[in-house]
């Protein structure tokens, strides 16, 4: 296998279970999460570490280096992950001799995951928010909106990563992208999960699983760095009040739905 892949995911679209389906079809995994945003430059090494770890036990796993050399350690038959914005110098970099896996999701159901997450590895704790043991879903949903989703901006984050959809229809030459849905993946029609997987293989010029629903059971029962208890129902956290929310903060800068531009109305 001679093919170099990343996973360029939009945050909590299931970046980690889908790692644990290209490790299943024939990647190896390197375990390493690249980083390029304002903040920091380098990458997450994430070899030999526990399934489980709080914010502050990743956070000790960086490491400063530039893209460049980040890149360079995922080597042929391997695969790294990232959440990396459609930038002129990210682009130059996979436009190269790599494989674009743009993992995307509803951005509303990546938003109640987020603030799930950022429970369980313990930033958002009841001593600095007691709204996040609040008991009712939809009203704990809503404080996390108010409280912690507007100064932090994690939807701004996913608005930009969300926008490698321009590439899809416009890549740069040398670039090569596969767009893949969250919900394709796991969705309940597993006739089109099964072409999705197919779509994907062929993409990476690697064989297709002959058994897709049995490697898919093992996927979603496998335990992920990120995994937050299940996957999100959207009806117990969605409210008016969060779509609302939601509407009025989804264009960009050139007033788009990024949303509707991923493909979810």
């Amino acid at each position: 296998m001679e093919k170099r892949v990343i996973l360029v995911s939009v945050p909590k679209a299931g970046t980690y279970l889908m790692s644990q389906v290209l490790s299943r079809i024939g990647f190896t995994d390197t375990h390493l999460h690249v980083r390029y945003d304002d903040q920091a430059i380098g990458i997450y090494d994430f070899r030999n570490a526990p399934k489980k770890m709080s914010m502050s036990e990743q956070e000790q796993r960086f490491q400063t280096m530039p893209l460049g050399d980040s890149l360079a350690k995922i080597q042929s038959g391997k695969f790294a992950l990232g959440h990396l914005p459609p930038i002129p110098e990210v682009k130059r970099h996979l436009c190269n001799d790599i494989k674009i896996i743009f993992l995307v999701q509803d951005l509303r159901d990546c938003l109640i995951s987020h603030m799930r997450y950022m429970i369980s590895v313990g930033v958002i704790t009841e001593q600095a928010h007691p709204w996040c043991k609040i008991t009712d879903e939809r009203e704990r949903f809503k404080q996390y909106l108010l409280n912690y989703a507007e100064k932090v901006g994690p939807l701004v984050h996913m608005k930009l990563i969300a926008c490698w959809e321009y590439d899809i229809h416009n890549p740069c030459q040398g670039m090569e992208i596969f767009k893949l849905r969250f919900e394709d993946l796991i969705g309940a029609n597993q006739t089109m999960t099964g072409m999705v997987i197919k779509s994907l293989a062929k993409f990476l010029e690697i064989e297709a699983p002959q058994d897709v629903k049995a490697m898919l059971k093992s996927v979603m029962g496998a335990e992920t760095l990120t995994k937050s208890d299940g996957v999100t129902i959207r009806q117990r956290y969605w409210s008016h009040f969060a779509e609302q929310w939601f509407t009025e903060r989804i264009h960009d800068l050139q007033g788009n739905n990024v949303n509707e531009i991923i493909g979810y109305p």
